[in-house]
């Protein structure tokens, strides 16, 4: 058993190193322009946290940020990652008055169900997906996001641009502001920033 734990500690500090030296600038940069659109005293939820990186960073800077997700890959013990079973959060309507989904539903099969428990908790969001372009980028998008991963990840259910926009105006989202990036040559990156429609 307790070799079994070290082996899995091991494990997990050889990722995280390896996911801190190789993409820390980077990490670095997307945490900066999500810093870019909140407040200093927003209650955020980052939702499908993974690792843990974003969560980690942002508490550095002093902000209130409760990470969640279906399991706990983080790599860091002191986040406080809350699990949940990928339907219903265990918060209240309106708790967390941002969201972050940070490369986070083209990891669901069924995205949309993640994405109305997200609308349903907080005020405002801040989504970030690899869109698709064609069929070739598709593939291209599936194999960079592996790697990225460092595994295998099932399943791919990235969507267009078009097909998130339309999402979002089912799930009465205004779209207040898109960032438009590409990275590794044919990745097509978007970062969504919205909130609730107000009637």
């Amino acid at each position: 058993m307790k070799s079994s734990s070290n082996k899995k500690n091991i494990i997990t500090n050889l990722r995280r190193f390896m996911g801190e030296k190789l993409f820390g600038n980077l990490i670095s940069s997307y945490t900066n322009q999500m810093v870019s659109f909140l407040k200093s005293t927003d209650k955020i939820i980052d939702l499908g946290a993974g690792t843990g990186v974003y969560t980690q960073l942002l508490k550095r800077k002093g902000f209130n940020v409760q990470p969640v997700d279906i399991k706990d890959y983080s790599y860091y013990s002191d986040i406080g990652m809350c699990l949940y079973d990928g339907k219903h959060l265990p918060f209240k309507n309106n708790e967390f008055d941002v969201c972050l989904l940070r490369s986070v539903l083209h990891h669901s099969s069924h995205p949309e169900v993640v994405l109305k428990e997200a609308v349903r908790v907080s005020k405002k969001l801040i989504i970030h997906e690899n869109v698709i372009t064609n069929i070739f980028q598709r593939y291209y998008t599936y194999l960079i996001d592996c790697i990225m991963n460092k595994e295998l990840i099932e399943p791919h259910t990235n969507k267009t641009d078009r097909e998130w926009l339309l999402l979002f105006k089912k799930l009465n989202l205004d779209l207040l502001n898109v960032i438009d990036e590409k990275a590794f040559l044919f990745l097509q990156n978007k970062t969504y920033i919205l909130k609730k429609y107000e009637k």
